[in-house]
């Protein structure tokens, strides 16, 4: 059985994930994720963790682009956002 997965932002925050610029599926290049055991029989699980990398070739994710969609809606903050973005 293949198991498909969709990748959606709620960009607007109302709740649904149903805006025409949430499914962002389509830009996935890789997803890995933890569920926060890593280890086998480890006996307190570590934080979840997801990296996730998605094609942005067309500048559609950058927050500093003012023709895009999304343009007010993507923001970039704190200390664990690696600030290496490849467009």
């Amino acid at each position: 059985m293949t198991t498909q997965w969709s990748i959606q932002f709620d960009w607007n925050r109302n709740g649904d994930y149903a805006d025409a610029h949430d499914d962002q599926t389509a830009r996935v290049i890789s997803a890995r994720w933890t569920l926060g055991m890593t280890e086998p029989y480890q006996l307190t699980a570590g934080d979840m963790m997801l990296k996730l990398i998605l094609s942005n070739s067309d500048a559609h994710l950058s927050p500093e682009n003012a023709t895009s969609p999304l343009y007010g809606l993507v923001a970039f903050s704190g200390a664990d956002y690696d600030k290496r973005r490849n467009h």
